[in-house]
């Protein structure tokens, strides 16, 4: 192989590096997102939960950080 082949085969070996990682990564984001959603949902079906409305603070409440209870 000349210089030049050999380096747009390295340049392509790259390229498809970086596109195997970036697909890698979008699908541990992804994964992570849908772990978060199964937590809700059963975070919903142990409390019965028919809207999400129905786990926010109520309009009177004050500003202020509120957090979940675990699902057990």
């Amino acid at each position: 192989m000349t210089g030049i082949a050999n380096n747009q085969l390295r340049k392509i070996c790259r390229y498809r590096q970086i596109a195997v990682a970036e697909y890698l990564d979008t699908l541990s984001e992804l994964s992570a997102r849908l772990d978060s959603l199964k937590s809700f949902a059963a975070l919903y079906e142990s409390h019965n939960v028919k809207s999400s409305r129905d786990i926010l603070p109520n309009a009177d409440a004050g500003v202020g950080l509120y957090i979940l209870p675990a699902h057990e």
